[in-house]
């Protein structure tokens, strides 16, 4: 643990709640946060200074000091927890690439799931799907709104080594916070039309499933004095984890799923999930 938590704020209602979820998280775990900002020049400034080898340093020098001073209104407008080692920086880049710099760092980076500007009519933010694909740390995306606490955990699970950090973070996270912790597989139609084309029943695939559950919930109880319990689902992964997220305080995911048809797939319900879950989504590397 570095206890060092980074929020990227861009002024956006998503950010500032944000902002908002990883205070609490740094007081609850005594974690220095790192309240991040990015400034560039604009589209038109860049290209009016191309080719001329120079760079308005104090114009930079203005948008650096309104990127500090907005983080100042952000931090007065939503955080109100005294005792909490906060710190601002602002950073002049690309937000995506800073961001996923900055979590070497850090144990994980915190950003809202959509930003300001033309990103807001996107899927999932433009910085924040890049953040997804770069961060080395674990990465959370938080919503617009926040629900009431459930003093539940969810994490999907595909028996991939990828789920088995998920699962891993996720039984920590419940263990320090001693929440309930709820294991969910989803078995997707087409991966199972997908097996009966090479011969496989559907038996077999409820067989998979089981085994795939049981065996987290063994690894998850010896990480966990607290309640735990898994289920597998029916449904597109995606439809799954997002249905669970309405009663959970997070849900957890891997970056990457297991060999086949759900290596190709994980990786956009990873996103998905981000873009419409009700909760905080964490995707663990």
């Amino acid at each position: 643990m570095k206890n060092r938590i980074i929020v990227g704020v861009d002024g956006s209602m998503a950010s500032l709640e944000a902002l908002r979820w990883a205070a609490c998280e740094a007081a609850s775990r005594r974690s220095c946060l790192q309240v991040t900002g990015v400034y560039s020049l604009s589209a038109i400034e860049a290209l009016g200074s191309v080719g001329t080898g120079f760079v308005d340093r104090t114009e930079m020098d203005r948008l650096r000091a309104d990127c500090l001073a907005q983080l100042a209104r952000a931090v007065q407008r939503v955080v109100d927890l005294p005792g909490v080692d906060l710190h601002y920086e602002a950073i002049e880049g690309d937000p995506a690439e800073c961001l996923a710099t900055a979590g070497a760092d850090a144990d994980f980076v915190v950003v809202g799931s959509n930003g300001r500007g033309p990103a807001r009519s996107f899927w999932l933010g433009s910085v924040t799907a890049g953040v997804l694909h770069r961060c080395p740390c674990p990465v959370v995306v938080v919503p617009e709104e926040l629900g009431e606490y459930r003093g539940t955990i969810v994490v999907g699970v595909d028996g991939s080594e990828s789920s088995d950090r998920a699962l891993e973070w996720a039984a920590d996270e419940a263990h320090r916070v001693r929440s309930e912790l709820r294991i969910l597989y989803a078995r997707h139609r087409e991966f199972r039309d997908s097996q009966e084309v090479l011969g496989w029943s559907e038996d077999f695939s409820e067989v998979d499933a089981g085994l795939v559950v049981e065996r987290a919930v063994r690894l998850a109880r010896e990480r966990t004095t607290d309640p735990v319990d898994g289920l597998s689902q029916l449904g597109h992964p995606t439809e799954v984890l997002t249905a669970a997220s309405k009663n959970a305080d997070l849900v957890v995911v891997g970056s990457r799923g297991r060999g086949g048809f759900p290596a190709m797939l994980l990786g956009s319900v990873a996103q998905n999930v981000c873009a419409h879950a009700r909760c905080p989504v964490v995707v663990v590397r």
